[in-house]
């Protein structure tokens, strides 16, 4: 799957050691919005209208646009850490094409993050103009706030989504994410609820559920699901598709893939993804015992890293030690907390 590529690129850029609120739900849009890029969809196309206005085509609810924004070259240089090549060409490409609605979104999405943001945002309010019928594009908005730290605007543009397009998971997800990162779990179980009725075995998001339920008053309740989600068979775990990438990226040899993982890992010692990607792949390889040794060794470098105590709970329930999982259970709770502090 594309996906799992784009997941694994965008981990790899991540710095260990987040623990703001901010940098939190950056990350979460970030992630969110490299599962969007897997769908498919017809590219939307804008064009000079009478007067010199923007029309939209038909087919504009599609991830494809965002896609296509993400493959424009103010992109690829960003990606690349070319900032002030990003913001030069972002800002060319806009003024020579200001009616597209992919370059509108892409010189967005880099003005507003980096360069001039008020002019970033404003772009990225063009683009909802031109097509507020577009889920996604409503979506690359949220998301931008979000990653800016324009907290408060983002949920109100996820309340939006959730409301126009109900039985769309993406703004459920993103926006439950954001309020379990902000203290905020009563919410976010709401919203899971609702992922889980539309997509009844979205193993991720049981895992998210269940620790929501638990951060909101449910402990007991919540870590009963826990168990129940890590109880599934290894191909319907929720780090499933990412571990067989990585085998067979690797020849469908554990050992290899094991071998780039420590090497993965040890090339980028600041970094915390790479080390939950290493325990979860033996966690997929019934390797139990060295992916909480893994997992407990991450956590020298980000403390505080739900997932982390999420992964060495998992490790413990499949080693028959149901009171270790639970106090690691616990942690993984308490680090929302400590993360918010």
């Amino acid at each position: 799957m594309p996906v799992i590529k784009q997941l694994k690129d965008i981990k790899e850029a991540v710095i260990a050691g987040i623990t703001t609120p901010a940098a939190i739900i950056a990350l979460i849009c970030l992630v969110a919005f490299a599962i969007t890029l897997d769908r498919s969809g017809k590219v939307v196309h804008i064009a000079g209208g009478p007067n010199g206005s923007p029309h939209v085509d038909l087919w504009i609810n599609s991830a494809q646009v965002l896609t296509d924004a993400e493959n424009m070259e103010p992109a690829k240089l960003l990606a690349q850490g070319n900032i002030d090549d990003a913001i030069g060409e972002a800002t060319r490409e806009v003024n020579d094409r200001p009616s597209d609605l992919r370059t509108i979104i892409c010189a967005g999405n880099v003005l507003s993050q980096y360069g001039d943001k008020q002019r970033g945002f404003e772009l990225l309010r063009k683009s909802v103009d031109v097509a507020p019928q577009s889920c996604f594009v409503l979506l690359n908005y949220a998301r931008q706030l979000a990653s800016a730290g324009r907290t408060d605007e983002a949920v109100n543009q996820y309340l939006t989504l959730c409301k126009n397009f109900p039985k769309q998971i993406e703004p459920h997800l993103e926006l439950a994410n954001i309020y379990m990162y902000t203290g905020k779990p009563r919410l976010a179980v709401d919203h899971y609820k609702t992922i889980l009725a539309l997509s009844p075995d979205y193993n991720v998001v049981k895992k998210d559920y269940a620790l929501a339920l638990a951060a909101s008053g449910s402990e007991k309740e919540g870590f009963q699901d826990f168990v129940a989600a890590c109880s599934v068979n290894k191909e319907d775990a929720s780090y499933s598709a990412t571990a067989r990438a990585i085998l067979a990226s690797n020849g469908n040899s554990a050992r290899k893939a094991i071998g780039d993982m420590r090497i993965e890992v040890a090339t980028k010692p600041k970094r915390v993804g790479p080390r939950i990607t290493h325990a979860q792949l033996l966690l997929y390889l019934g390797r139990e015992k060295e992916a909480k040794e893994v997992a407990t060794d991450a956590l020298k470098v980000d403390s505080h890293n739900p997932e982390l105590y999420m992964v060495i709970s998992e490790a413990n329930l499949k080693l028959d030690d149901k009171d270790g999982a639970l106090r690691a259970f616990k942690k993984a709770v308490n680090s929302l907390s400590a993360n918010r502090s």
